[in-house]
């Protein structure tokens, strides 16, 4: 799809400016390079946000209407992601210790 407008893709993409873009979007094919683009950077952040969903501990029915958005609107759903991750504090949900030095007790 983005092959046969390589040459343009790759100057919209190197220095991109608006016109750029515009002219990029008239070609047969270069309306569908860009919608390529952006399919590849939401599943590219919507893996690492189910990922960090799943390593912080976040509820699952919280964590996929996060993802629905950030498909449909990026921005506003990495923000969301953003927020609750700070919320949450960023850091793992244990609930049992992995291994007797990580509770701080020697195992008897």
């Amino acid at each position: 799809m983005a092959l046969p407008v390589l040459p343009e893709l790759w100057a919209a993409v190197s220095s991109p400016d608006i016109d750029g873009f515009r002219e990029l979007l008239v070609l047969a094919n270069g309306a569908g390079a860009i919608w390529a683009q952006v399919i590849a950077w939401d599943l590219l952040i919507g893996q690492w946000m189910y990922r960090e969903a799943r390593r912080i501990g976040l509820h699952p029915l919280v964590t996929g209407p996060v993802l629905v958005l950030t498909i449909l609107l990026s921005p506003f759903g990495l923000l969301l992601f953003l927020l609750l991750r700070a919320v949450r504090g960023g850091r793992p949900n244990r609930t049992q210790p992995r291994s007797p030095a990580d509770s701080g007790s020697m195992p008897f």
